[in-house]
């Protein structure tokens, strides 16, 4: 676990928003490529995001990303690749995910660029 927090690369903001992921292309044979799951984030930086659904997702799979913030009106269209995925346990299936987004064409992420490092001080429950 250490290892994995030694590796990011921006400030991470703690978030609770809904999203929608879907899954482009799975990289372990699954029934789960083409679908689209209701989620929600848990922290965002510029690179990627931590998202907590009831599906697990493989690693290396490519999803495409539904994003709003609560309080903004805008909705952003990204692309990534999930570099992790574990099990929180409970009594209802539920995994957390990593995400790792890329600038792809016809996406939003420069604009999510922008957003994030707009964040002003005080919006900045940062993650170290």
């Amino acid at each position: 676990m250490e290892g994995r927090e030694n590796r990011r690369q921006s400030l991470r903001y703690v978030r609770h928003d809904r999203l929608f992921v879907q899954i482009l292309t799975a990289s372990e044979p699954q029934d789960i490529s083409s679908r689209t799951l209701l989620c929600h984030n848990c922290d965002a930086s510029v690179n990627g995001m931590r998202i907590e659904l009831e599906q697990e997702v493989p690693i290396h799979s490519l999803v495409d990303l539904w994003a709003s913030f609560e309080g903004l009106d805008e909705k952003y269209y990204l692309r990534g690749e999930v570099c992790w995925c574990y099990e929180l346990g409970g009594e209802c299936p539920s995994f957390q995910i990593g995400v790792e987004l890329v600038d792809a064409f016809a996406t939003d992420y420069r604009r999510w660029v922008e957003l994030i490092n707009s964040f002003s001080r005080e919006y900045r429950p940062a993650l170290s």
